[in-house]
């Protein structure tokens, strides 16, 4: 099953590469004469999956995939989820960021592989996050079906979907517009998190059930998180209402100023498959954490990046169960 996949894959990786060519209406059937009860039949599939994302319901786009563990999904950011649970969950966390979905196929080919089909397709999805504006966005996607227990049902599949929010401003194309603008996406893991991050919140929650932002921060503290294409970062976090110094400052001055301020700039990997950021400091504010490297678990909600985790035993403050930081992409 696993070599029979990876030749289907790279079948398809191969197709992709002339998918503009690919513009088969969806309701036509493919050059592959497949029987016209198979084509009913993945047509009803492809039905099926929008109506799972219509729902937001994450189960009934499971029951569409096969139960095998070598199931598997490549997500818009290049990133695999292999096995029914990975692809669950991922489903789930991309349910959970929406407001809304619906989706209409623009046009879709079938090609017999095996036993099985390939389907080429591109879709146009009109979806609202949460907390956002409508957006309407083009996926193109490829996957692998076959007919498993009677009933076809998806092995793997591969969406492509744009970075950025796409924002539709009051005077942009209606929903019918046939003027949609089609983006492809680098597999890059690192792609999705370059540009400016502004703060939005922090939080500490204590092992005694209370609450509270971080101290250095405070509750209307500010700051900007930096990542560069080429794999550097740069953060800065402040707290409120900084008093201004004397000049010269004052030893007790530069104290205070040093516990609500906190900086530090090196270089960044992402761990797609566990959704883990790692921060390398080369210089800081606080020189202990110079070399040491950091981990931040990570997941996106709209154009706002998460990190939070539990706190780490080698920490100072032991009465800190878990922590969060919220940064929003900042497009200007």
């Amino acid at each position: 099953m696993r070599r029979r996949l990876l030749q289907t894959t790279l079948v398809v990786l191969s197709m992709f590469l002339s998918v503009a060519t690919l513009s088969v209406d969806a309701n036509s059937q493919t050059a592959e004469a497949l029987p016209s009860d198979v084509v009913a039949a993945n047509r009803e599939l492809d039905h099926q999956l929008l109506e799972g994302h219509r729902l937001l319901d994450a189960e009934k786009v499971m029951g569409l995939f096969t139960s095998s563990p070598d199931v598997f999904f490549i997500a818009p950011d290049g990133e695999l989820y292999k096995g029914p649970d990975i692809v669950r969950q991922a489903w789930v966390r991309f349910f959970a960021s929406l407001q809304s979905i619906h989706g209409k196929i623009n046009h879709i080919s079938y090609l017999r592989e095996g036993d099985g089909v390939i389907a080429v397709g591109q879709v146009t999805y009109h979806r609202q996050l949460k907390g956002g504006q409508p957006q309407e966005r083009v996926v193109v996607w490829t996957d692998f079906r076959h007919k498993e227990n009677g009933k076809w049902v998806y092995v793997f599949r591969h969406a492509h979907w744009p970075l950025e929010a796409n924002v539709q401003p009051a005077d942009a194309p209606s929903a019918t517009s046939p003027k949609v603008e089609q983006i492809h996406v680098s597999p890059n893991p690192q792609a999705q998190f370059v540009g400016t991050w502004k703060l939005v919140s922090t939080e500490e929650n204590l092992k005694d059930g209370t609450s509270r932002p971080y101290q250095d921060v405070g509750a209307h503290g500010t700051g900007y998180l930096i990542y560069t294409a080429d794999g550097h970062m740069c953060v800065e976090l402040t707290g409120a209402d900084r008093p201004k110094w004397n000049v010269p400052p004052t030893t007790a001055q530069k104290i205070a100023a040093m516990d609500t301020f906190s900086a530090y700039c090196g270089r960044f990997e992402v761990d797609e498959v566990n959704h883990v950021m790692w921060h390398y400091p080369e210089l800081s504010l606080d020189p202990n954490i110079v070399g040491i490297k950091g981990s931040r678990p990570y997941r996106f909600e709209g154009n706002r990046l998460i990190f939070s985790g539990k706190q780490a035993p080698e920490e100072d403050d032991q009465t800190v169960d878990r922590w969060m930081i919220v940064w929003e992409k900042q497009t200007k």
